[in-house]
């Protein structure tokens, strides 16, 4: 589990004084979880919930008014699921600024840049040993959601892979910056989320190093000649995305999101084994390519429209837990 999916386990009780739902209704927070594998239920309660990352729930499709949405994160999960956009707002993980944070041993210094990847990104060493190299601070996000918290606003500056780890920044207001790499990111959760705070999503993409992603991305001619994944997808391209996920669900294609990265054969391993000989380079090519991205423009959205977020959000919360207070445990 990922540091943005475990801050549900603490981010309602904290800012809502919500100890747990009751009841046979599922409720549904942060994260892009709105898709054909989350949970079955009769009746589904949204809050801040994304699609993007696969199919449809059947559910939704099958039984729309089965879904209560109180908001969803942006306008682009509104356009995959065909509902009016004024159910867009942001994703929750906005308000992590207004909660109570536990100061930390360390404060901010100047100069100090973190690097987040993405949850794939971090399962080999690549990148951590590249970060190092330049001097960054490599923030796992396989931690807890509080210790990731903790590493960010020791920072002045952040550039992240993880879409969480632009949240967090966000609501802290730490400039970040984004990249990517792996190729399971998935483009359209991020257009969804930036575009609700005023930023179009233009990442600098840095090579792949995980020998076994190299040999099947290149298999399939998705590496460009740096070495990097071809298939971010640019803001003209979000509309044709968005029209295909649209069309998929609506076929009721029961495979799950395709990752391109699945359970490699004996062979797949061997080939990335001969490619092992090219990973110095690739390595050079990251150290130099992300050398080079910490002299971009970083982002922080003005601080009007993270404020007008976060009222919005909570006017919505509060219109949810008095319809649904019955359901709702307090602390």
């Amino acid at each position: 589990m990922n540091f943005g999916d475990e801050l549900n386990s603490w981010f309602w009780r904290e800012l809502f004084s919500i100890k747990r739902f009751s009841g046979n209704k599922l409720y549904t927070g942060i994260g892009s979880i709105l898709s054909d594998d989350m949970p079955d239920a009769r009746n589904v309660v949204v809050l801040g919930s994304g699609a993007g990352l696969a199919p449809l729930p059947r559910r939704f499709l099958e039984e729309p008014l089965a879904f209560e949405i109180y908001w969803v994160r942006g306008t682009v999960s509104c356009d995959i699921m065909s509902i009016g956009r004024e159910h867009a707002c942001c994703d929750p993980a906005i308000l992590l600024g207004q909660a109570k944070i536990e100061k930390v041993e360390r404060p901010c210094r100047k100069g100090r840049v973190g690097f987040v990847p993405h949850l794939s990104t971090s399962r080999s060493d690549g990148y951590q040993k590249v970060a190092e190299k330049l001097g960054l601070v490599y923030i796992d996000p396989r931690r807890p959601s509080r210790c990731v918290i903790q590493d960010l606003i020791t920072c002045e500056r952040v550039v992240t892979e993880a879409m969480h780890g632009a949240i967090f920044c966000e609501s802290l207001r730490i400039p970040w910056l984004p990249v990517s790499i792996s190729p399971e990111l998935g483009s359209l959760k991020w257009f969804d989320w930036c575009r609700s705070v005023g930023h179009e999503y233009a990442p600098v993409r840095l090579p792949v190093l995980d020998s076994v992603q190299r040999v099947k991305l290149s298999r399939r001619n998705q590496l460009d000649a740096e070495g990097a994944f071809k298939g971010v997808l640019a803001p003209g391209e979000v509309e044709r995305a968005v029209a295909e996920l649209r069309d998929r669900s609506h076929a009721k294609r029961a495979a799950k999101r395709s990752t391109l990265i699945g359970r490699a054969g004996k062979g797949l391993i061997r080939q990335a084994l001969k490619f092992a000989s090219f990973t110095g380079d690739a390595s050079r090519r990251a150290l130099a390519h992300l050398e080079d991205a910490l002299g971009k423009e970083f982002l922080l959205a003005r601080d009007d429209v993270v404020r007008e977020r976060c009222d919005e959000i909570r006017d919505r919360m509060e219109r949810f837990m008095d319809k649904e207070k019955e359901f709702i445990v307090r602390v």
